[in-house]
């Protein structure tokens, strides 16, 4: 499964949707975007070390990676990007790419944000909005 940004922020802060999610995931890919958007939430928040230690110990899980953005991630970041245009949706160019990368490696995605239920017909049960 792929998660964004808000699933880790919400385990680490005891969200027992996201918690259990995570434990129960056989697999946790995080994309590059979000390891970014991690990092610059770290420092420039109050705990920067504790929280980078923190997010340190979730990366050595056997069960979590990175994924990253590639050539073949491209049309399926176009085809997301138009369809939500035309939707009248607007969402973060960040949002989309972590949708693209879901699609094109055919992984469930997990977010707290709504906005990406614009993108259901794409990812049918495979997406995965917490609340």
């Amino acid at each position: 499964m792929i998660i964004d940004t808000n699933v880790y922020s919400m385990a680490n802060k005891g969200h027992a949707g996201a918690t259990n999610l995570l434990k129960n995931s056989t697999i946790i890919l995080i994309p590059t975007i979000v390891l970014a958007e991690l990092k610059a939430g770290f420092l420039g928040g109050g705990q920067n070390h504790k929280n980078s230690r923190i997010f340190d110990r979730f990366m050595v899980d056997s069960r979590v990676d990175t994924i990253n953005i590639g050539y073949d991630t491209v049309p399926f970041y176009a085809e997301l990007a138009v369809f939500a245009k035309k939707s009248g949706r607007v969402l973060a160019n960040n949002d989309i790419w972590i949708a693209a990368l879901a699609l094109e490696n055919k992984m469930p995605l997990a977010t707290f944000d709504k906005d990406f239920s614009v993108f259901e017909s794409f990812f049918g049960k495979d997406l995965i909005i917490l609340e």
